[in-house]
């Protein structure tokens, strides 16, 4: 959040509180929209939601020719939310967590993040090994769309101020990368640590990815000086 008066501080805040609402309302829009594509019909999605049929219709159909959700993530990040909720449906957990977030951001194996993770020797089978060992599995099937914990509302919070502390327009798998070891209480956080990473070695490994001399905290402090990224440098 910038400096600045008391005021300024104010609006800054009520400004980002709006983009975090939109971006709610986006990521369960996404899950919807993949929710009716697997052919649930709007009466389960409603009841899934605790609303009425008409009222899931009215909040989540989109508009013809309107635009489509999720705008502010990239498609690789849309991907790792997409492949999250597949791990998360398959261990028959009723909710969105950030271990399976990060199970996501390896399921999205040519994203930055799932190449940063790859350089630190965390697997795909480590990290599931890790959930059914704090976690275990659920014993009855579940339908999407699901619940966000409250862990990864803070996570796709902190993956918005990441991506505005970089100046990057668009929320990429890097981002949510660092949000999940900012957070650092979730079952995620909790499972790189046993592995050895430190939120310190992953930011620098992001760093280096992203060809910033030091990335900023997502306060916007940083302790070096930044440069942009290189020309063909991949993001996302």
């Amino acid at each position: 959040m910038p400096c600045g008066t008391p005021l300024e501080r104010l609006t800054a805040a009520v400004s980002l509180a709006d983009e975090l609402n939109e971006l709610g309302d986006e990521l369960m829009g996404h899950f919807v929209a993949t929710a009716r594509e697997a052919g649930f019909s709007w009466s389960e999605i409603g009841s899934k939601l605790g609303v009425s049929k008409q009222a899931a219709q009215k909040r989540f159909m989109a508009p013809a020719g309107g635009a489509g959700p999720f705008e502010r993530f990239s498609p690789r990040a849309r991907g790792v939310l997409d492949a999250a909720q597949q791990e998360a449906l398959q261990l028959r957990h009723g909710y969105l967590g950030t271990e399976h977030l990060l199970l996501g951001l390896l399921a999205v194996s040519d994203g930055p993040a799932a190449e940063i993770l790859d350089r630190l020797d965390v697997s795909a089978v480590a990290v599931r090994g890790g959930v059914e060992r704090i976690v275990g599995a659920g014993s009855d099937p579940v339908v999407p769309p699901l619940a966000l914990s409250r862990r990864t509302k803070k996570v796709l919070e902190l993956s918005l101020r990441e991506a505005k502390a970089l100046a990057h327009s668009h929320i990429g798998t890097e981002h949510l990368l660092l949000a999940l070891v900012r957070e650092g209480e979730g079952v995620a956080a909790q499972i790189l640590t046993e592995l050895g990473l430190s939120a310190a070695r992953v930011r620098q490994e992001v760093s280096d990815q992203l060809g910033e001399v030091s990335i900023p905290d997502g306060l916007g402090r940083s302790r070096g000086r930044r440069r942009r990224l290189p020309f063909g440098r991949r993001s996302g």
